[in-house]
């Protein structure tokens, strides 16, 4: 989104959201703040623990899939 407000010459102040789930490391190219930060993991298919021991994938939340 970023890069598409600039490309279309919007100055670029800071970032914000909700949730930062990189743990802080995630760069944006511009200062940001989140209301909460956590470390998630996260894994590519070919190294995920849980699809090796076929560990069905499932959609959490509240609303219907």
């Amino acid at each position: 989104m970023i890069e598409t407000l600039r490309a279309a010459g919007a100055r670029v102040l800071a970032a914000g959201s909700i949730i930062d789930r990189s743990g802080g490391a995630a760069a944006v190219g511009t200062p940001r703040v989140a209301l909460a930060t956590l470390q998630v993991a996260a894994h590519r298919p070919e190294e995920c623990p849980l699809c090796r021991e076929g560990v069905p994938v499932i959609k959490p939340g509240s609303r219907p899939a």
